[in-house]
């Protein structure tokens, strides 16, 4: 079963709910693999970076991934069940 890693940006955009993104992430991803928030030192077949403006800050260069989706806007969150489908 597949990885699944998420990892937030810093929150500096208050009307972005980035809680409320990554419930409807698990909810496509139910059936894909695991999800769960990405850690350092873990290996993830697939990382999204969810972030709330188009600066993107999270940090992710301490985590191991395959496959990176960076939500930055809704088109991106739309395009991540075909991206997943596709690995």
């Amino acid at each position: 079963m597949m990885r699944i890693g998420i990892k937030f940006c810093g929150g500096c955009n208050p009307r972005y709910n980035r809680v409320k993104v990554k419930k409807e992430i698990e909810n496509i991803l139910d059936d894909k693999g695991t999800v769960s928030m990405a850690k350092e030192g873990q290996f993830y077949d697939f990382l999204i970076i969810i972030s709330g403006c188009k600066n993107s800050c999270a940090n992710y260069s301490n985590i191991s991934y395959g496959e990176i989706l960076i939500i930055k806007e809704d088109i991106n969150f739309r395009n991540l069940s075909n991206k997943i489908g596709s690995f």
